[in-house]
């Protein structure tokens, strides 16, 4: 359930809340155990009310944020995209998960083909062995680092 109709639900429990007591009232013959259950509905329903108004603020909050957070990673992303050097984004096998355009366009091969592959494969023969070392210290270690 969304917290547009949670509130409108609340509301409406409410209104009929405030309906069944005026009616109660107006009842020749009353017992003191009906307006003492109105009053403790009239209690619950309060709260339920201050709960969803509080519920509805933390929504808002929480799509402010949502909005504020897809802006910067979009404004990184941009980032990454226009970089004028080539990034690859690799894991820690050295499996390309991800290249800018500036890489693609430096490799010469379009991105679904460079996605997936091992990074060893676009290294120069000559100096495979090296990078394969540093890549293997690079698994050992807990922090990220740059490979030029």
């Amino acid at each position: 359930m969304d917290i547009t109709k949670f509130v409108q639900q609340a509301e409406a429990m409410n209104l009929r809340l405030t309906s069944l007591y005026q009616h109660a009232n107006a009842l020749p013959a009353r017992s003191d155990i009906l307006p003492q259950a109105f009053l403790e509905l009239g209690s619950a329903s309060e709260m339920v009310q201050k709960a969803t108004e509080e519920l509805y603020q933390q929504n808002e909050e929480l799509i402010q944020t949502r909005d504020l957070v897809e802006g910067e990673r979009q404004h990184y992303r941009d980032l990454f995209e226009e970089a004028p050097d080539g990034y690859l984004v690799t894991n820690a096998e050295g499996v390309i998960q991800e290249a800018n355009r500036a890489a693609v366009t430096l490799l010469g091969i379009a991105p679904q083909f460079l996605v997936g592959k091992h990074m060893i494969n676009f290294i120069p023969t000559e100096i495979r062995n090296r990078f394969r070392s540093e890549l293997n210290q690079l698994a050992e270690c807990d922090r990220f680092k740059e490979l030029v």
